[in-house]
């Protein structure tokens, strides 16, 4: 890479983590859902770039976010963060087999792993496992909103 493109992917990066720092809780009943930015932007990374980079990168960003705000579960983001650009980044791989349709079902899907695997560790309750799957459900329809969105709307669906 050019180091201008270094310099916009790192003032990107700097851009995605004040976002994910300052957006507000979304209270719906008695859940609350904060959308995952950075798992948004590691899933823009994955479609354009190499996956194995994707990969290690992300799961850098995960370490940093377990630090900065899960100390208790040390790695768990790291791992699903991982784990998602490995799923996404397969679509540059299927690109021309699959439609937009599935690519579209593939980030949600993925989208969904990362919540379950997080929620079912953070909650830790074999008794609650609606509020699992709720929980999971709506933090990945609204993270899926938000990459649609800027897929749509930003980057005028080049992307998918």
């Amino acid at each position: 890479m050019k180091f201008k493109q270094v310099f916009n992917h790192i003032m990107i990066f700097l851009l995605v983590l004040s976002f994910q720092g300052y957006l507000p809780l979304i209270h719906i009943g008695s859940i609350t859902i904060l959308p995952d930015i950075l798992l948004v932007y590691i899933s823009f990374l994955a479609i354009i770039y190499c996956r194995f980079y994707i990969i290690i990168l992300s799961f850098c960003l995960g370490i940093l976010q377990d630090m900065l705000s899960q100390v208790n579960l040390i790695g768990l983001f790291g791992f699903v963060k991982s784990l998602c650009a490995y799923l996404i980044g397969s679509i540059n791989l299927h690109d021309t087999l699959w439609t937009n349709k599935l690519k579209y079902l593939i980030i949600l899907s993925t989208y969904f792993i990362h919540f379950f695997f997080y929620f079912y560790l953070v909650i830790n309750d074999s008794g609650s496992w609606h509020i699992i799957f709720e929980y999971s459900i709506l933090q990945s329809i609204v993270s899926f909103s938000i990459f649609y969105l800027i897929n749509t709307f930003i980057f005028r669906s080049k992307f998918i």
